[in-house]
């Protein structure tokens, strides 16, 4: 089964929609650029086209900045609750990362994991303690320190 899979990343369209609200804000695409870098942690870019992904990052950029953007965002001509659609599922990572521990996850995994064995359960060695005759495709260090005599002279 052969496949190939092409996603547009939102940076692009992320940079031209600053450049058209606030040319010279740097702050706002910087914040704007981290929430599309987390936006990829999401299965956004598979539900929606870039530019929606790119209008909710930064959104959420103007609203954590405190920027007054209403007007712009009121001229576009795009599906408002799309992108609202977009927003909720940025937050709700947002959300999932603020109540995650770490710590209780972590210990809750090791625990499943078990701990490792040194001998089967029949009492056989492991794999790697085999004695070398049981492996003949490994050479002795004694053997690979001699030299090979020539073929020919034993003839």
């Amino acid at each position: 089964m052969d496949c190939c899979l092409i996603l547009y990343h939102p940076y692009r369209p992320l940079v031209q929609f600053v450049n058209d609200l606030s040319p010279d804000d740097q702050s706002l695409l910087q914040q704007a650029w981290r929430v599309c870098n987390d936006s990829l942690r999401t299965d956004l870019c598979l539900m929606y086209p870039p530019s929606l992904i790119a209008l909710g990052c930064l959104h959420i950029a103007c609203v954590h900045l405190k920027k007054d953007a209403k007007h712009w965002f009121s001229e576009l001509n795009v599906d408002l609750e799309k992108l609202f659609e977009v927003v909720r599922h940025i937050m709700f990572l947002y959300d999932i990362w603020k109540s995650f521990d770490e710590k209780d996850k972590i210990k809750e995994i090791i625990g499943k994991i078990g701990k490792p064995r040194l001998s089967n359960a029949s009492g056989e060695q492991p794999p790697q303690t085999l004695q070398m005759a049981q492996r003949p495709h490994v050479i002795s260090q004694q053997q690979q320190n001699q030299p090979q005599q020539d073929i020919r002279a034993q003839h």
